[in-house]
C-alpha cells in the first residue's frame, strides 16, 4: 500500500510538472535600461519592438537600427550599451553569490561593457573572429568590415583585457587601460598599442556614454601602470594632453573607422 501511494504522489508531481507553466522569468538575464530609437529583439523567432523596463532573455538577438542605441542591464548589474547597425546576442549567463559568468556575442558593430567585479567571474565578448575576456572591467567592442575584410577592434578603458583569434587560440595579447588591438580576418590580434582618446571619445559619443570621463580613467591608468613599470605610453601621454598628473582630453570627435587594415602595423593616433 506504501508503495502504490508513492507512485501515485510521484506521478501527480510529473502532471504538475507538465501541465502547468514555468515560471516566465526562468530565462531572464537583464532588462533594457534604456532604449532610444529603433530597437528590437528576436525571441522564438519572432521579432519585437524593445521598451525600456522588457525583460532580456537568454539568447535573444538584439538588433538597433541607424542613429538607434540601447543599455542593458544585467542581474549582476553589468552595463552593456549597444551603439548603432548593431546584432548581439547573450549566449549563457550564470549569477550566483559563488560565481558570475556570462558570454556575449557581439555579430557586429559596437559594445561597450561596464562588468562588474566578484571574486569567481568571467565574462567574454565574442565576436565573429575575436574572443576578449576579463574578470571585471570596461571596454569597447568594435565590429566591422575594413575593405571587405572583417575586423574587431578592442579599446581597454579600465583594468585588463586579454584577446585572442578564435582561430588562433594560443596567440593571446593582454591589454592594459589605455590600449587596444585590432584582430583582421583569420589573422592573431596585433600587439598592443595605445589609443588616440579622440577615437574612443567619438565612439563613446555615438553610444551616449561621458566619453571625456572614460578616456581620462583609460589615459589614467595606463600612466598610473606605466609609471610603475617605467614604461609610460609616449604617444598616450601626448594626446591625452597630459601635465603635471593633470588629464585634459581633446574636444575633437573620432571615428570607430580610424583604424589602418594592416595588421602589423595597426596605430590608432
Amino acid at each position: 500500500m506504501k508503495s502504490s501511494g508513492v507512485v501515485r504522489f510521484f506521478a501527480l508531481v510529473l502532471v504538475c510538472h507538465f501541465v502547468l507553466p514555468l515560471p516566465v522569468l526562468a530565462d531572464s538575464v537583464g532588462k533594457f535600461r534604456d532604449v532610444q530609437g529603433n530597437v528590437s529583439f528576436t525571441r522564438a523567432k519572432a521579432d519585437n519592438k524593445a521598451k525600456a523596463g522588457d525583460d532580456v532573455q537568454l539568447n535573444d538577438l538584439v538588433s538597433t537600427r541607424e542613429k538607434s542605441r540601447t543599455k542593458i542591464a544585467l542581474s549582476d548589474n553589468t552595463l552593456l550599451t549597444l551603439g548603432q547597425n548593431s546584432r548581439l546576442e547573450i549566449t549563457s549567463y550564470l549569477y550566483s553569490p559563488q560565481k558570475k559568468a556570462g558570454t556575449i556575442s557581439l555579430k557586429m558593430g559596437t559594445l561597450h561593457s561596464q562588468v562588474q567585479k566578484a571574486v569567481d567571474s568571467s565574462f567574454e565578448v565574442r565576436t565573429p573572429n575575436a574572443i576578449a575576456g576579463a574578470r571585471g572591467t570596461a571596454w569597447l567592442s568594435v565590429v566591422e568590415v575594413v575593405n571587405g575584410v572583417l575586423q574587431t577592434n578592442v579599446y581597454v578603458l579600465e583594468g585588463t583585457v586579454t584577446v585572442f583569434n578564435a582561430a588562433i587560440p594560443g596567440q593571446i595579447v593582454t591589454l592594459a587601460a589605455g590600449q587596444f588591438t585590432t584582430v583582421i580576418g583569420s589573422l592573431a590580434p596585433a600587439l598592443p598599442a595605445a589609443f588616440s582618446p579622440a577615437v574612443v571619445e567619438g565612439i563613446m559619443g555615438q553610444l551616449g556614454i561621458s566619453s571625456v570621463q572614460a578616456v581620462g580613467a583609460a589615459a589614467g591608468s595606463a600612466i598610473t601602470a606605466g609609471t610603475a613599470a617605467g614604461t609610460v605610453p609616449v604617444a598616450l601621454a601626448v594626446s591625452a594632453g597630459i601635465i603635471g598628473g593633470v588629464v585634459a582630453v581633446s574636444g575633437s570627435s573620432g571615428s570607430s573607422s580610424d583604424t589602418t587594415t594592416t595588421h602589423t602595423t595597426t596605430s590608432h593616433h
